[in-house]
């Protein structure tokens, strides 16, 4: 039994690396709670990857953007935020964050203060997938 409110709709898109191993994201709305990504948009997304459902012999590469980890022994999945076609498996999309997280590094290192790597808290995969896209409760 769940309590009147309490429950989400979690959704599952299957990828697999340029070397065959598989990735599974979580498509879930974070809505206004923590993390504030504001995403609203989970149908869409999932839309997004069932069009891009692509086989083997011909694949069709995609850009995910998501945040999160994939820890399999905790059951836990990277949360994709958007999809975008890509040309191949080599193909690197500008990040913005991460142009903007060097250029903040490398400038505190010419005024003296001490330098860290740039990061971002949203990755980016590039990937086919193929044709099993599904959906779940959670």
């Amino acid at each position: 039994n769940t309590a009147v409110g309490m429950t989400r709709d979690v959704r599952f898109i299957n990828a697999v690396w340029p070397d065959g191993q598989p990735r599974v994201y979580r498509n879930e709305e974070t809505g206004w709670g923590f993390p504030w990504y504001f995403k609203f948009d989970s149908g869409n997304l999932q839309t997004l990857a069932q069009r891009y459902t692509s086989t083997e012999e011909a694949p069709r590469w995609v850009v995910v953007k998501h945040y999160g980890w994939r820890i399999e022994f905790l059951s836990m999945f990277p949360n994709a935020v958007s999809l975008e076609p890509a040309a191949g498996p080599n193909d690197t999309p500008f990040s913005w964050q991460r142009a903007i997280g060097f250029l903040l590094s490398t400038s505190r290192t010419r005024f003296g203060s001490p330098s860290w790597p740039a990061s971002s808290s949203i990755s980016v995969s590039r990937m086919p997938i193929p044709g099993g896209v599904r959906s779940g409760a959670g």
